[in-house]
């Protein structure tokens, strides 16, 4: 039909061209519409260009009669541009288009404010789809400020605009993590919607369906999971409803609510109310694309995509794979169509797999497939490094990990620099959404050094995580107090493989702060202990005792449970501590806390004979002296240069009784002879 008219009007304009290009024009431009939504993207752009060629001809001619079609034209292929991921083109048309309307305004602001506003909202998405936010919100203020004042003069008109105006706002603060101020933006949207709903819900209702959705996936970011759940089902409601009436143009949406609670449910750990949700999703994208394959295979593929991750989460490996390869030969099929348009879903099915094959030691089939995202990738962040340089980083981080797994650590090196190197643009251009992906580049980095041992650089790595670390925990304690605690950690440990010692107190009492109230964690439980104990001998080596004594005591009973729980494992850390607290209790004076110490010791393991020289010493020191000379004697050749050193150290420190004192001299004279 579409071409039939054009033929006819391409005979009438050679009769009478002045009075039917116009009409010319709007064939071109439905005939645009119609390849572009079948994906003939490149008929449809040679359609919208030959309508845009007569529309400026008309409108150089007559601005004021043809410059709104110009303008429309403009955005016509300024959004075909956007879906094919031309992105430059694509904001040059808008800005066409916007300068057109903002001129049409001025001199006409009743009629064409309206249209104005959807122009600063065109070029808004195509900013926020670029990752160019800042500029993105500008222009979504600008066409707010325009509805707002629309709605007020003709609120039946025009409310219902404004509500998408609060809605993209909405979207945008929360691509920006910006939580608070989306809620309040979405839910302006939902104040309106629902009384438009109220009074025409065959019209109003699917966009209420909407608002609904947006606040659940923003609840559930935000792990509000039963509001989220609540908005969750309140859009399935609606949208079952319309999916009665009219199926076949509400059952996709239908299909989304179900794919959006069977998220929802996955990240609850809900898995079998997850699997039916998904499964209902599927039923639905399978009869649409059976009918419509062009407009609906690429849902379908998502919907499979998504059961996979299902399977993965819950250990069902083989139904994994099925699935995802399901996804990925519809997405070579369309990409082979149209790659454009295609590869980025083709690429995220490629990670996939490769993310399955690698847990399931599948290591050759995982960097083969880590390697085709990658290529497909490199490819689209060249052509729009805005739109793709994350994915991109994120694969070379997924094969980083994998030449990590596999000890091919120059290489894994090399791609997590890469990584590093792009997130460190977009943290730069972006913190509040990038800084996340660049502290776990650092952190990635830092582990790989320290497990090869080049602990300068690690150190370095963790101390430019950690910087960061402390900025999120500010605004997210709860998210990243764990992995602050065990960067501070690893700092301190490498720290003392650099032979700092005394500065590696710090890091590790800033640890212990964060993960003293994570002990049902097991990351956690490691990380007390740990601290404790590497603080325990630092401020020993330090020849503090007495805060090497308060650590010791904090520790000692931990360490006592876990040694009950598994005493194979914990045998040689409990022991040792022991041995340390009887030292450290002597030195302080506590010689009857130095003697049991020791002798808990020993029951644990008899044979590290040092709890003898602690044990020696808390007998003479309490006045039992046949006891403490008896060990003294039996261990004077194996530990004599120690016995001497520590009965040094306590007449430095000051606790040997005087009454002692002669003793202490008898026990020296009988070590040097």
């Amino acid at each position: 039909m579409h071409k039939a008219a054009l033929q006819i009007r391409k005979r009438l304009v050679e009769s009478n061209p002045q009075a039917n290009e116009p009409d010319l024009a709007v064939s071109y431009n439905n005939l645009a519409i119609l390849y572009s939504d079948t994906q003939r993207f490149a008929e449809s752009e040679k359609m919208y260009k030959a309508a845009l060629e007569i529309r400026k001809r008309l409108a150089d001619a007559n601005p004021q009669a043809y410059e709104p079609y110009l303008a429309a034209s403009y955005n016509n292929l300024a959004n075909l541009y956007s879906d094919t991921q031309r992105f430059t083109e694509s904001e040059q048309m808008h800005k066409d288009a916007l300068e057109i309307c903002k001129r049409l305004a001025n001199a006409n602001p009743q009629a064409y404010e309206p249209d104005l506003a959807t122009s600063y909202i065109s070029l808004a998405n195509l900013y926020r789809k670029t990752q160019r936010f800042t500029e993105s919100e500008k222009m979504y203020k600008a066409a707010l400020e325009i509805r707002k004042r629309l709605a007020n003069a003709n609120p039946q008109a025009y409310e219902p605009d404004l509500a998408a105006s609060y809605n993209n706002l909405a979207v945008l603060y929360h691509d920006t993590k910006r939580f608070t101020e989306s809620e309040k933006m979405f839910k302006t949207a939902l104040d309106i919607r629902k009384r438009l709903a109220d009074a025409n819900p065959q019209a109003y209702e699917p966009d209420l369906a909407g608002s609904y959705n947006n606040l659940a996936y923003l609840y559930s970011n935000t792990q509000r999971y039963a509001e989220s759940e609540k908005m969750y089902k309140g859009a399935l409601e609606i949208r079952k409803r319309m999916a009665n009436a009219n199926p076949q143009a509400y059952e996709p949406d239908l299909a989304t609510s179900y794919n959006n609670l069977a998220l929802l449910y996955s990240d609850t750990k809900r898995y079998d109310e997850s699997k039916r949700m998904y499964k209902a999703a599927v039923e639905i994208r399978k009869r649409l694309a059976d009918a419509n394959p062009q407009a609906y295979e690429p849902r379908l593929a998502d919907s499979y995509n998504n059961l996979a991750n299902l399977y993965y989460n819950t250990q069902h490996f083989t139904e994994s794979e099925m699935m995802y390869k399901s996804a990925l030969e519809i997405r070579k099929r369309l990409t082979d169509t149209n790659p454009q348009a295609y590869e980025p879903d083709l690429a995220q099915s490629y990670n996939n797999l490769a993310n399955l094959y690698s847990d399931i030691r599948r290591l050759t089939e995982s960097e083969k497939m880590h390697k085709e995202a990658l290529e497909i990738r490199k490819r689209l962040a060249d052509a729009n490094p805005q739109a793709y340089e994350p994915n991109l980083a994120a694969s070379y981080n997924n094969l980083a990990v994998l030449y990590s797994d596999t000890q091919r650590f120059t290489e894994s090196e090399q791609m997590y620099k890469d990584a590093l190197d792009i997130y460190k643009r977009l943290a730069d251009a972006n913190p509040q959404v990038y800084e996340p992906n660049l502290v776990t580049s650092y952190h990635n980095l830092a582990i790989l050094y320290y497990d090869t041992q080049r602990y300068v650089e690690s150190e370095q790595m963790y101390k430019a995580a950690i910087a960061i670390y402390e900025r999120l925990y500010g605004s997210a304690p709860q998210q990243y107090q764990l992995r602050l605690a065990e960067d501070y950690y690893y700092y301190g440990m490498s720290m003392i493989h650099n032979k700092k010692h005394h500065d590696a107190i710090a890091p590790f009492e800033q640890s212990l702060k964060l993960c003293k109230d994570m002990l049902n964690d097991e990351t956690g439980k490691f990380l007390y202990a740990g601290n404790h104990a590497y603080l325990v001998d630092l401020y020993s080596n330090n020849k503090d005792y007495a805060t090497a004594y308060t650590y010791n005591k904090e520790l000692l009973p931990l360490l006592k449970a876990n040694y009950g729980e598994d005493a194979d494992k914990w045998k040689n850390n409990y022991n040792g501590k022991l041995i340390t607290q009887s030292f450290c209790a002597n030195l302080l004076g506590k010689f009857e806390e130095g003697e049991l110490h020791s002798l808990e010791a020993l029951k644990v393991d008899s044979t590290q004979h040092l709890a003898y020289t602690n044990l020696a010493a808390a007998y003479l020191l309490q006045g039992k002296y046949q006891a403490a000379e008896k060990l003294y004697r039996q261990y004077k050749n194996e530990f004599k240069e120690m016995l001497l050193t520590d009965l040094d150290e306590l007449a430095k420190a000051g606790v040997i009784p005087a009454e002692r004192k002669a003793d202490v001299e008898k026990i020296k004279k009988m070590l040097n002879e």
